[in-house]
């Protein structure tokens, strides 16, 4: 009796999106990977907690392929190839969330008191006569 075997590659080039942004990012992973642990690597890209994550994978034409839902499974057992779209779905965030800037406390300074600040740039930059405040001779500012 011969033996069969399969020979695949060991890891997968995939797209990853988002229900909490707009945006995707393409990544590598090792398909020996169980689902569990690929969702705690995708919380770094999402923004999302593993324990609310559902995958789904589509494929180039954005057709839904199947739904990664056993976290003991290893990726490589999916269907899963190179170009593919893993979409994880967080109905805990808000789409968009993560990009609305306004929510952000920004810090401010008046022009006043970055000029008395010894450890700036612009404090830097005077000390050393770098940029705007280079000495240039006359002869060649004509």
């Amino acid at each position: 009796m011969s033996q069969f075997s399969v020979v695949t590659q060991s890891q997968v080039n995939v797209r990853v999106t988002s229900s909490a942004n707009s945006f995707g990012t393409e990544k590598r992973f090792p398909k020996d990977l169980t689902i569990a642990d690929f969702k705690n690597k995708l919380e770094l890209l999402t923004g999302s907690t593993a324990g609310n994550m559902k995958l789904e994978a589509y494929d180039r034409d954005n057709k839904l392929v199947c739904k990664l839902d056993d976290n003991n499974a290893l990726l490589g057992s999916y269907p899963i190839d190179d170009g593919m779209i893993i979409h994880v779905v967080d109905p805990t965030i808000k789409v968009g969330e993560f990009e609305d800037l306004s929510k952000v406390e920004k810090f401010e300074i008046s022009e006043e008191e970055y000029a008395k600040k010894s450890d700036s740039v612009r404090a830097f930059k005077e000390r050393n006569k770098l940029g705007r405040f280079q000495e240039v001779d006359p002869e060649e500012k004509k």
